[in-house]
């Protein structure tokens, strides 16, 4: 692995990096360049005659981190590169000086490929040219990323030893939830959500809104009814809970409530509060309310926090704000006992698609992440989307995902792996005979950063309860500790009852 040894250099309008070569693997190479067995590069000098040559079939994310580097080059250094491809015609030489990106046809770029297993990448140099390289999206991500954050932003100079591996190894997982414990939480119910209390208990709402517990991560249930009711609204249909806990012990809980009010329809996103660890629980401010005539109405919220303050993502089709049929997200923020003014996440208007039911995390690296559903383009069938942001304020447009075979895909989760893979739930009739139920899916991204995410960087789907033909398994949800990763579901099988499967991230390494 590497052996670094940082020391600051000068940067004005070049890059300079001072690297002892690889060992390589020597062989013909055409135009009578040679990668040499050892040696090295005193001084590689970026300038104004270096062009960043990606290959000429590139995907999108090569094109994209070609560009990346040319941009962080001119915003540094003012130096501006130009992009090109590895094509040459048959009597044409190639440039002399370079930044290769990705998997070239240069005999530079070859030699180097030819090491890399499978989740590694390499940052080197070789006549003149630099080699950026990466086996798999992520791998060459990574590369990319490193390059620009330790030779131009970090102006940083790197010492390796010359005859050492000087890869670096970052192994994607994939799993099976087959191989997982499977549990049961209580008997009747759906919509449930899992969270981690600071006191180590897991905790379960679901539809109605009631609460059970558990003290040994999943395996055994305490309340094996209803568990403890915790909304404020008896006469309303109450679901869609969301859990938090602040950093000072307060528990949140979030949820809607829909019903009649006299000759209107009542929709709201309210919030109980306890500040005794679940004993007792209060009601706090309402998020937000509808009272009209119309169809429309708020749902599904779900909690995160932005620079420690907690924050309520739903949904929204109120005519008041929205024109049907689309559907906006949003968040609402809780500030001296009041939730502020309405911040748009998504906006379906503009997207011309109902987007909802968002379920928000924020990633390892500090970006947010927000799983939710939306129509396919020019259709009223959903399929599965996110959207990511920086800061929680500032939102990407949406990345597609999952999109089923003729017929809906909805009810999404997303979580983290300890690699940054993310894993993404839903819920379809794809699979299910004569489309007469709904079953539980999950895919596994294969680690590209999410602003290059595409449907074909996620693996194939799983049926994560093994759910059998003719039953259902939705309103899902996923989660994660330091030591599982956990689906759960609302399921008929073999009886109505809540499941659990947790996997441990131990095994997967």
């Amino acid at each position: 692995m590497f052996n670094l040894l940082k020391r600051f250099a000068t940067f004005s309008v070049a890059v300079c990096m001072l690297i002892s070569m690889l060992v390589l693997a020597s062989c013909e190479k055409e135009n009578d360049n040679k990668t040499p067995d050892s040696g090295s590069i005193d001084k590689l000098t970026i300038s104004k005659d270096y062009v960043v040559t990606r290959p000429d079939s590139a995907t999108d994310l090569e094109k994209n981190l070609a560009k990346e580097i040319k941009e962080a080059i001119k915003n540094e250094s003012g130096t501006n590169l130009t992009v090109g491809t590895d094509w040459l015609r048959p009597d044409a030489v190639a440039p002399e000086k370079e930044i290769l990106v990705g998997e070239t046809s240069r005999a530079e770029s070859v030699a180097v490929y030819e090491k890399l297993e499978e989740n590694q990448w390499a940052v080197t140099v070789a006549n003149n040219k630099l080699i950026i390289a990466g086996n798999g999206n992520k791998a060459l991500s990574d590369a990319v990323a490193y390059f620009i954050d330790t030779y131009i932003k970090g102006k940083t100079i790197i010492e390796v030893e010359a005859d050492a591996e000087k890869y670096d190894t970052s192994k994607l997982v994939y799993f099976s939830w087959e191989d997982g414990e499977t549990v049961k939480i209580c008997n009747g119910g759906s919509y449930p959500r899992l969270y981690k209390l600071q006191d180590g208990r897991l905790m379960c709402a679901r539809d109605g809104i009631y609460a059970c517990y558990s003290r040994d991560d999943g395996l055994t249930w305490r309340d094996q009814g209803k568990g403890t009711k915790l909304s404020f609204f008896p006469s309303y249909a109450c679901a869609n809970p969301a859990i938090f806990q602040m950093e000072d012990g307060e528990i949140f809980v979030a949820y809607r409530a829909v019903g009649m009010d006299g000759d209107k329809y009542y929709r709201g996103i309210h919030v109980s509060s306890s500040k005794d660890n679940g004993k007792t629980w209060q009601k706090e401010p309402d998020v937000i309310v509808t009272n009209n005539d119309d169809d429309g109405g708020v749902w599904e919220p779900h909690f995160f926090l932005i620079d420690g303050v907690l924050t309520v993502a739903y949904a929204n089709d109120d005519a008041e704000y929205v024109t049907a049929p689309y559907q906006h997200l949003e968040y609402k923020q809780l500030i001296n006992g009041e939730w502020t003014n309405r911040t748009i996440m998504a906006n379906g208007m503009d997207h011309k698609s109902r987007d909802g039911m968002p379920f928000v995390i924020q990633l390892s690296t500090g970006e947010y992440v927000c799983a939710f559903e939306g129509w396919i383009p020019n259709t009223y069938q959903l399929m599965i989307k996110l959207i990511y942001s920086e800061d929680g304020v500032e939102w990407s447009e949406p990345i597609n995902v999952y999109r089923a075979n003729n017929i809906n895909a909805g009810a999404p989760a997303v979580a983290e792996l300890p690699t940054g893979q993310l894993v993404v739930s839903y819920q379809t009739a794809e699979d299910c005979p004569d489309k007469e139920c709904t079953q539980m899916r999950t895919v596994i991204s294969d680690g590209t950063p999410l602003k290059y995410l595409t449907e074909e960087n996620f693996s194939e789907p799983e049926n994560t309860f093994a759910t059998p033909e003719g039953y259902t398994s939705m309103w899902n949800g996923l989660y994660t500790t330091e030591n599982y990763i956990y689906a759960i579901t609302g399921t008929g099988h073999p009886s109505g009852q809540i499941k659990l499967r947790r996997y441990s991230l131990k095994d997967m390494q």
